[in-house]
């Protein structure tokens, strides 16, 4: 995850621990308030770094304790908790979705296979272009 990624992550945290302050009506509809920066700690553990992971703790968790009538930073370490050990365990966590992906990408390319077609992007076509393979013909 690039800079600007973790930079919209950020983005998304502030406007929803500002939207949580600063909107009452689903707090007074469920008669509980619902806190977003949980999940965003756990999207960002299953996809970003650990660098990530750790300002969304600290930023969300001093900008969420500074509007509320928690003391500052109280938040941040449950919030690096969740986020380290979410991010240490993510390779188990994802292991059917990666082994998804990869028995798709044996389909496919046995279907390719089967089908007589191949990508051809080391000959100068586009990488994306799929064509047939034809055989090699003899040189004389």
């Amino acid at each position: 995850m690039n800079w600007l990624n973790t930079f919209a992550v950020l983005l998304i945290a502030f406007l929803a621990v500002f939207l949580e302050s600063y909107c009452r009506g689903l707090r007074n509809l469920f008669g509980t308030q619902i806190d977003l920066l949980p999940a965003l700690i756990v999207y960002a553990s299953l996809s970003a770094g650990l660098s990530t992971v750790g300002l969304l703790a600290l930023l969300g968790g001093l900008w969420f304790d500074s509007l509320s009538a928690n003391p500052l930073g109280i938040s941040v370490l449950p919030l690096f908790v969740v986020g380290f050990i979410i991010h240490y365990c993510r390779e188990l966590i994802l292991r059917e979705q990666l082994m998804q992906a990869q028995e798709a990408w044996r389909e496919n390319a046995q279907l390719r296979q089967a089908l007589g077609w191949q990508q051809r992007g080391r000959r100068g076509l586009h990488s994306a272009a799929v064509l047939p393979v034809r055989p090699a013909q003899p040189r004389l």
